[in-house]
């Protein structure tokens, strides 16, 4: 979880930044201390919202958008919404997949997740 909050605050550093993006930026500081708070709801809501205010700006990178609905995943995972993790974990996935991304670690990360999440489920075959 912390190393892919880590890579949102690098890859975002490499982003341009309008007013849209200072305040997208100044989302992301936030989300991230509510998860170092254990605030996992407020942390959600936080990652939402960056994602609506992202999605709106000229370019888009799509990798972004999956290392959020990562974050988002892990969230859930700690307040054991598993279905819901398992969710946001698939959408990731779906983005890595579309845009070439499977060697990376991110998308090892994201595969990791839903496995723990099908383990927590008792589907153990599943979750290898």
């Amino acid at each position: 979880m912390r190393t892919t909050i880590l890579f949102i605050l690098m890859l975002w550093g490499s982003l341009g930044f309008g007013q849209t993006d200072k305040e997208i930026n100044t989302l992301v500081v936030e989300a991230n201390h509510l998860v170092d708070e254990l605030k996992y709801t407020e942390a959600i809501n936080a990652y939402k919202k960056i994602i609506d205010l992202y999605v709106k700006r000229d370019s888009v990178k799509e990798d972004f958008v999956a290392n959020l609905y990562v974050a988002i995943g892990s969230c859930h995972i700690n307040m054991s919404n598993l279905r819901k993790a398992k969710n946001f974990f698939e959408k990731a996935e779906e983005i890595y997949i579309r845009t070439g991304q499977t060697k990376k670690r991110r998308y090892v990360d994201a595969l990791g997740e839903i496995g723990i999440g099908y383990f927590y489920q008792g589907d153990f075959d599943e979750a290898i």
